[in-house]
């Protein structure tokens, strides 16, 4: 049951934690080289997207214009959660777009945890965080809201704190 006495569904756990188990399994072979061979190491075969991925590796090159939509980031008008981790190889670009939804006035949630992009910690606490912020933001249920739209873990101290905007101002 959850905390207002509904059945939660099975299924949807086993789903979560073979996703997990999953990640983990696939957070291992991700540490494998080369690169071009790693599509065959998670799926059995050779996969065209991941081959013209790897032919085109600078994020200037012409194959990838056409998705960087960091110049219509300012256009969105709908609420953002953004979780990323301190690890996490998306970090640094998804960090642009959080500073360019605030610097056009918005006011996205942004949870960044101690992962990567790839662990099963951040499956999991993505998914729980996600789930309590839609829950909040479609049905109206804010009261396991957390309070700060930023909520971040820091590492020497190894604690969750929130903040009310990132970076921290001194």
């Amino acid at each position: 049951m959850d905390r207002d006495g509904r059945r939660l569904n099975k299924s949807f756990f086993a789903h979560l934690k073979n996703s997990i188990l999953g990640t983990k399994k696939r957070s291992e072979n991700l540490k494998s080289l080369p690169l071009e061979s790693l599509d065959v190491s998670q799926t059995g075969k050779e996969e065209n997207y991941w081959r013209e991925w790897l032919a085109h590796p600078s994020k200037e090159d012409k194959y990838w214009i056409s998705a960087n939509f960091q110049k219509d980031i300012s256009k969105v008008d709908v609420p953002n959660h953004m979780v990323t981790g301190w690890y996490d190889v998306m970090l640094p670009s998804l960090m642009k777009d959080y500073d360019l939804l605030c610097s056009s006035g918005k006011r996205p949630f942004l949870t960044i945890g101690p992962w990567s992009h790839f662990e099963g910690e951040a499956s999991f606490q993505s998914l729980h965080h996600s789930i309590i912020w839609m829950r909040a933001m479609l049905l109206g249920e804010k009261k396991l809201l957390r309070k700060n739209p930023v909520q971040v873990y820091v590492m020497g101290a190894n604690e969750w704190r929130e903040y009310d905007s990132f970076p921290l101002q001194e």
